[in-house]
Order: C-alpha cells, then structure tokens, then sequence
C-alpha cells in the first residue's frame, strides 16, 4: 500500500503508525472460556470494506451495524485515541480493515478515520486526477461557505468531523447541501485535510 506525503502528514499528527454498498462480517471462532459473553463478541475477529466514495453517513451506519450487533460496546473505547490495532489493506477497488471488533469500532469512531482514508484512496489509485487535488483557499472558503451562529435547535447534534456537540451562541459553517460542522473542522477539511473541496458528510462538490 503506498502512503503519500499528505498521508504521512495525517499519520504523523495523529500518531498513527503503519505495519506491515459496505460490509461487516465478524468470525465467531473466538471464544476464551474466561471472557464473558460480551467481552467475547468484544475480541472476536471481524472485517469491514471501505468502498470509493465512502462517506460520514456511510462510516455511521457501519458502527451502528456495530452496535446492533454488539449492544454496549460504545461504553468500552475512547474515541478521542484512534487505534493501531487495526490492519488495514488495499484491494484494487476497496480498503480492508482486520481486526478485533472492539479495535474496528474504535477505528471507525474516530474523528481522524475519513480523513484519513480519504487521502490514503487518492494516494493508491492510478487516474488522472490524482495529481490535481486541491484544496480551497481563504477566499474561496468564505464565498462557498456560510457561517452562522448556533441556536437551541442545533445544539441537539454533533459535528459530524469531530463528532462533538455544539454548543449555544457558537460559530458553526453550513455547506450548500445543509449539513453542519464546526467552522475550524469544516475550515481545516476544505484548505487543508481534502483532495478536493467536498462535504464530508454527503461529498458533494462545495463549488458551485
């Protein structure tokens, strides 16, 4: 798997190291007889597809596939820390995550994981606009997006970048295709994080 400079960027940031339609499947083999039911399904092996054009909302319904299989396990990971557990591999048309299910719920809550894959995607796949990504520059951000204070209504949910609420009276940015982020999440994914300047949650082109 080749790992570019951006993506080394991201790794080295974030300290993450490297060794050597989306699916969930978990193997039911593993069972220690001194684990408990859940901690059981905990460290059962499993192995997620990453396909092109993975989203926010694509990654969400992946862990709430998690979820539903593993009722708790939410309470067992610290979202903040993204895990190096995880083996990840790339097969001509999709990403492979292997590993234990508690390793892969905490890899794919994790803020840093799209952003992540995202860059990871343009570095090992060959077309020809690999070497025209781009990101948004000042100007640009402030005529493509719109920043707005918060009121009670959207302090009911959470950034989808950082995954953290929003708080009353705060400065938050609106894409054209209505979803909300944080102004430094969506400022840092649009100038900096993206290969090109899309939504992270839907990846619809933010120039229009």
């Amino acid at each position: 798997m080749l790992i570019g400079a951006e993506t080394r960027r991201i790794m080295n940031n974030n300290h993450i190291s490297v060794s050597n339609n989306n699916d969930y499947s978990s193997d039911s083999t593993y069972k220690p007889a001194y684990f408990t039911r859940l901690q059981t399904k905990l460290h059962k092996n499993g192995t997620i597809n990453i396909y092109p054009h993975t989203t926010i909302a694509n990654i969400k319904s992946l862990v709430k596939k998690i979820e539903k299989c593993i009722p708790g396990i939410q309470y067992f990971i610290d979202t903040s820390i993204i895990n190096n557990d995880v083996t990840l591999t790339f097969n001509n048309n999709f990403f492979q995550l292997n590993g234990k299910n508690i390793d892969l719920y905490s890899f794919l809550t994790n803020r840093i994981t799209l952003q992540l894959l995202s860059s990871l995607w343009v570095d090992n796949t060959n077309n020809e606009n690999k070497n025209t990504t781009y990101q948004l520059n000042e100007i640009q951000y402030k005529k493509y997006v719109k920043n707005i204070i918060t009121n009670n209504t959207h302090t009911k949910n959470k950034c989808p970048i950082c995954i953290e609420n929003f708080k009353i009276n705060q400065l938050i940015s609106k894409t054209k295709c209505n979803h909300y982020f944080h102004k430094k999440c969506l400022y840092q994914w649009l100038t900096q994080d993206c290969s090109k300047p899309n939504c992270p949650c839907c990846r619809n082109d933010i120039i229009y």
